[in-house]
């Protein structure tokens, strides 16, 4: 795929994935930035965690994903991460991330044509 397409086909996954992401997250704080790259298999985000005075940013890299398309829907399924500079947060993640987390992709037309084109859609 083209390095435009592929900038394309981030900002609408960054766009279609962050609400989804901003509900799981809601009892910790507020999701502001959320950026897909899909290059470096990495996710950078802004959290505005409760309690806290400054917004965390962060930045996580998704070792083991794919993207599956069932009844309609397109998801997102992340079954292992780690978090980048942050090396507690990655040990802490090791020990209790559930093993698969699955993430509804919304407005997914448009970004099933171009996963399904890139060959990157199970």
């Amino acid at each position: 795929m083209e390095a435009a397409a592929v900038k394309m086909v981030e900002k609408m996954l960054s766009k279609a994935i962050k609400p989804t992401v901003s509900s799981k997250l809601s009892n910790l704080g507020e999701l502001s930035d959320f950026e897909v790259d899909l290059k470096d298999k990495q996710v950078a985000f802004t959290i505005h965690l409760k309690g806290e005075v400054k917004p965390l940013k962060g930045s996580i890299r998704i070792l083991d994903f794919n993207f599956t398309e069932k009844d309609g829907k397109l998801l997102l399924i992340v079954r292992k991460v780690s978090l980048v500079a942050r090396e507690w947060m990655s040990a802490a993640l090791d020990q209790y991330w559930p093993g698969e987390v699955k993430f509804e992709v919304s407005d997914n037309e448009y970004i099933l044509k171009a996963l399904k084109a890139a060959g990157m859609l199970n």
